[in-house]
């Protein structure tokens, strides 16, 4: 049985200059301080926090390789508008690497494995409850990271990795799109580990993608400008 979430136990924690930036901007970008779009200007942040534009700039580049701010030559550094479309085209990607996981494995990933995501969505309700969007996309990340390394494929789970990157933005897409609350989010992973637990490998697969599907459609339906990826259109000019 899984054992309830703990803080995590350090006697002595040393942050970087670096790092305690990167902290307060991760955090205010999240918490809607700055909005999909809005500059980050490093010489402004700096004179706020009262320190020299270095450790800014470093704390930039790290959230840079979050995904949570893009730089541009036009406009600088702005925090990341990620577009309906590109949020589906994740998804997808998404949603296929983990349902070929399941295949693999044959929809069983071990009991190890679910008590340690049974720790993730309790986490995740906790962070819910205290407002905190940054755990709830780690918890993410570790949530689904025990699905696709199940099947042990490491080519497989590096490809997953690699969407890592997106995660922050997504879920800041997801948030400032109000269709999704932090509570929500949650709920949502409690009932793809109860799939998990009981269901069939195909049950399983179904479950995974509609997990991320069903979002995306979502966000799509939100701009009407943006319509869902066509399906491939039927070959022509060889009828039955």
């Amino acid at each position: 049985m899984a054992k309830e979430p703990e803080a995590k136990k350090s006697r002595v924690q040393h942050f970087t200059l670096r790092q305690q930036v990167g902290l307060i901007l991760r955090r205010d970008i999240l918490h809607g301080k700055y909005l999909p779009g809005d500059r980050i200007v490093e010489a402004e942040i700096a004179a706020d926090l009262k320190i020299s534009r270095g450790p800014v700039r470093e704390a930039i580049r790290q959230l840079e390789e979050e995904g949570l701010v893009t730089y541009s030559n036009n406009k600088g550094c702005s925090v990341t508008t990620l577009d309906p479309e590109d949020a589906w085209e994740i998804y997808l990607l998404r949603a296929d690497l983990e349902s070929l996981a399941l295949e693999l494995c044959n929809g069983d990933i071990g009991a190890e494995a679910l008590d340690e995501m049974e720790l993730c969505v309790k986490r995740m309700e906790l962070a819910a409850r205290n407002d905190d969007l940054g755990a709830i996309v780690e918890e993410d990340n570790n949530f689904h990271g025990l699905i696709c390394n199940a099947p042990r494929r490491k080519r497989l789970f590096k490809l997953w990795s690699s969407l890592n990157n997106t995660s922050y933005a997504i879920f800041l897409t997801v948030s400032s799109a109000k269709i999704r609350s932090m509570s929500e989010m949650a709920t949502k992973h409690r009932k793809v580990l109860e799939v998990l637990r009981s269901c069939t490998k195909k049950t399983a697969c179904q479950c995974i993608r509609e997990h991320y599907l069903g979002t995306g459609r979502e966000l799509l339906s939100m701009n009407p400008a943006v319509a869902q990826p066509a399906k491939p259109a039927a070959s022509r000019g060889r009828g039955k």
